[in-house]
C-alpha cells in the first residue's frame, strides 16, 4: 500500500515572493500564516484507520484485564488491540522510556496504554474506546516524592553525579556569611499547539512514518531497534512541527505502537494523541528538591558552593535532571561540591523540557545568591560581579568566551538598576508594591556533524536539501541566510527542503 503523497509546500520552503525585503522574510512564514502548511495530522488518510489509546487510570498494577467485546462490536471499529495481539518489540536507549506498553499486562504508570482501538474515523475510535472496560489486580503505588516506603533513590549512571573540587568544609568554616536553603520545583508539562500525531504505512517490509518529531534521524534509528529491522527500511517524514519543547525529542510508545498496529491490521494507521494524553504520554519536567549552601567572606567572595539535587523519575528508568550543571561554571569559588540523585516513583518517565536542563538548577542557585546578597548587605548585581570567574571553577579550564560581566553591566545600565531601593516594601507605584530583581541564566549546547546537498537550477534557484526538520524557530530561514551569504545569491532565490530521512543525513 503506497504512502500518502506530501504536497511540495510541506516538505520544501519555497522562495518568498519578490519584494523590497523579501530576502529577510521567513520562507516558511507564508505557508504557516495562510494555512497552506501541511502538518502530520493534515495529511490525507487514504484508507488508513484512526487509532485511539485506552490508557491506565491507576499508577501501578500487577495486571490490567481489558474487557473490549462491546467496543469491538461498535460501528466502524477495525480492531481493538491488547498485549495479546501485538508483536514483540525491543527496548532501545533512544526511547523516552524503556517501558514497552502492550507487551504484557502490567501497569507501571497512570496513562500507560493498555489497549489501542482502531476505527474508520476518529469519532468512531474515541467512542469505541469509551466502551472499553479495564479491571486491575495487585494495586499498589508510591507516587509522591516523599513516599519513602516504596520509593527508591539512586545515582544516574549516564553522567557524572558527584563532582567536587577543593575543601568544601574548610571553605564553609572560613566563611563570614553562610546560607543554606532548600528549593523545590514542581512537575511541568509541555503543551505544544500541535499534539503528537503519528501516521504509519507498510509497503512490504518498508515502513513510512509521518510523525511530529524533533529529530527524524533519531526517530528512524530508534524505530529500527524497536521493530527489529534495518534503518534503511524506514522513512520518517516531518514536514512541519507545531511545537515540541523537548516532548517530541524522543520516541515514545504511541509512535512505535502505531507502526506495529499498522503491520498487524495490514493497512495504514494514524494515531493522534488527545490533549489529556499529552500530559502522560511524552514526558514532562520532573519535580526537584535542591539544597544549596553558599559561604562567602566579608567582601562577598565565595569560599564554598555546595549544590545537591534530587528529582523524581519512573521506577523502571532513570532520568537525572541536570540541575547542578551550571553550578560548576557560574561563579568563582575555591571549593565546590555537586551531587545529583533520582527518586524512583510510580510515575510516567520525565524528559528534558524546553532544552536548558540547567533551568531548575539556576532557579535554586540564583535564589541562594540573592539570599546571600541580603545576608551580606551587598547589591545582587555587585555580588555576582565580585564572583565572576576567569576559569571554569570545577575543572580549571579556560572559557572559550564569556560575556556574563558585560551582560550584567549593560542590563543594569539599561534597566536603571542604580535607582533601585533595596529595602523590602520601599518601592511603590500608587497603591501597588514594586519589586526589582535580577538573575543570571546559562545553558550549554551540543554540536554534531550534518550533511547537505546544494544545487543550482536552470531558472536561477539554489536548492538546499538536508535531513533535519524545523521545530518552529525558523530553520529554513536560517539555512537560506547561510547559503545566501556563502554563495552570494539573494536569499529569496534559495529553496530549502528538509524534514525527510531520504535527504542527506543531518542532526
Amino acid at each position: 500500500m503506497s504512502a500518502p503523497t506530501v504536497a511540495p509546500s510541506s516538505t520544501a520552503a519555497r522562495p518568498a515572493p519578490p519584494g523590497p525585503d523579501a530576502g529577510l522574510r521567513r520562507p516558511d512564514g507564508l505557508a504557516k500564516l495562510t494555512g497552506a502548511a501541511r502538518y502530520t495530522g493534515d495529511l490525507p488518510l487514504e484508507g488508513s484507520a484512526v487509532g485511539t489509546l485506552v490508557c491506565a487510570t491507576v499508577p501501578r498494577a500487577d495486571r490490567a484485564v481489558v474487557h473490549a467485546d462491546e467496543a469491538r462490536a461498535a460501528d466502524g471499529v477495525v480492531a481493538v488491540l491488547t498485549a495479546a495481539d501485538m508483536p514483540r518489540l525491543h527496548p532501545s536507549p533512544l526511547l523516552g522510556t524503556t517501558v514497552m506498553p502492550l507487551q504484557d499486562e502490567r501497569v507501571r504508570y497512570e496513562g500507560q496504554p493498555v489497549a489501542l482501538v482502531l476505527a474508520e474515523s476518529v469519532e468512531q475510535a474515541r467512542y469505541a474506546a469509551s466502551l472499553v472496560r479495564v479491571s486491575y489486580e495487585g494495586l499498589r503505588a508510591a507516587t509522591g516524592f516523599d513516599d519513602a516506603e516504596d520509593a527508591v533513590e539512586s545515582a544516574p549512571s549516564m553522567s557524572p553525579t558527584d563532582e567536587e573540587r577543593g575543601e568544601v568544609e574548610a571553605g564553609l568554616a572560613a566563611a563570614r556569611h553562610r546560607v543554606t536553603r532548600t528549593y523545590t520545583t514542581a512537575d511541568r508539562h509541555h503543551s505544544p499547539i500541535e499534539p503528537s500525531v503519528t501516521h504509519a504505512r507498510w509497503d512490504g517490509d518498508t515502513l513510512t512514518l509521518y510523525d511530529s518529531v524533533q529529530g527524524i534521524s533519531l526517530a528512524r534509528t530508534a524505530l529500527a531497534e524497536v521493530l527489529g529491522i534495518d534503518a534503511g527500511q524506514i522513512r520518517v517524514v516531518c514536514p512541519y512541527i507545531g511545537g515540541g519543547f523537548g516532548c517530541k525529542g524522543y520516541v515514545w510508545p504511541h509512535q512505535y505502537l502505531t507502526a506495529a498496529a499498522a503491520r498487524v491490521v495490514g493497512r495504514g494507521v494514524r494515531l493522534p494523541l488527545t490533549r489529556a494524553q499529552m500530559f502522560t504520554s511524552c514526558g514532562h519536567q520532573p519535580t526537584t528538591r535542591q539544597t544549596v549552601t553558599l559561604g562567602a567572606d566579608a567582601e562577598g567572595r565565595l569560599t564554598a558552593v555546595e549544590h545537591h539535587s534530587v528529582n523524581a523519575a519512573s521506577r523502571d528508568d532513570e532520568y537525572g535532571e541536570d540541575a547542578t550543571a551550571a553550578s560548576g561554571w557560574m561563579y568563582a569559588t575555591p571549593a565546590l561540591r555537586l551531587r545529583r540523585r533520582i527518586r524512583h516513583t510510580d510515575r510516567a518517565h520525565p524528559t528534558p523540557m524546553r532544552a536548558p536542563h540547567e533551568g531548575p538548577g539556576m532557579f535554586a542557585l540564583e535564589s541562594a545568591l540573592d539570599e546571600l546578597a541580603h545576608e551580606a548587605g551587598i547589591d545582587p548585581v555587585e555580588l555576582r560581579l565580585r564572583n565572576e570567574p576567569d576559569r571554569e571553577p570545577l575543572t580549571g579550564r579556560p572559557f572559550s568566551s564569556r560575556e556574563q560581566r558585560a551582560c550584567l553591566l549593560r542590563g543594569a545600565e539599561l534597566f536603571g538598576w542604580r535607582e533601585r531601593d533595596p529595602r523590602t516594601g520601599s518601592m511603590r507605584d500608587g497603591d501597588e508594591l514594586v519589586g526589582w530583581g535580577m538573575a543570571a541564566a546559562t545553558m550549554d549546547t551540543y554540536r554534531s556533524a550534518s550533511t547537505a546537498r546544494v544545487r543550482h537550477t536552470a531558472d536561477g534557484r539554489t536548492v538546499v536539501e538536508t535531513g533535519t526538520q524545523e521545530i518552529g524557530t525558523g530553520q529554513p530561514g536560517v539555512i537560506a541566510t547561510i547559503v545566501s551569504e556563502v554563495l552570494g545569491v539573494p536569499p529569496a532565490t534559495v529553496e530549502v527542503r528538509i524534514g525527510d530521512t531520504r535527504l542527506p543525513a543531518a542532526a
